[in-house]
């Protein structure tokens, strides 16, 4: 519920400033899964690009938002609405590379 899903917030809040503190501008990814056999219950809450599959005989489904730029138009949305400058990485030659 709600609860879970501010705890997993908080937990990924506190991890990025730890990490920010230690590297500067490097960052990573982090998906935790919860099961809650009780319940019948599975939450996810992922932030980056890590994927988290359910995978059965009959196939797989995803439980996860990607947040790559390249192919979440939320994700390019929030970047820009906190002030940040999205374009594409230019070689030397002025060719295009990357997403």
């Amino acid at each position: 519920g709600e609860a879970l899903r501010a705890a997993c917030t908080r937990v990924f809040a506190r991890l990025h400033g730890e990490v920010i503190a230690a590297c500067g501008t490097s960052g990573t990814t982090l998906t935790i899964v919860i099961v809650n056999e009780l319940r019948g219950e599975m939450t996810c809450a992922n932030v980056g690009d890590s994927s988290a599959l359910l995978v059965a005989a009959d196939g797989h489904k995803f439980f996860s938002t990607d947040h790559r730029l390249e192919v979440c138009l939320e994700e390019r949305e929030r970047v820009k609405e906190h002030g940040g400058l999205l374009a594409q990485a230019q070689m030397g030659s002025g060719e295009g590379r990357g997403p």
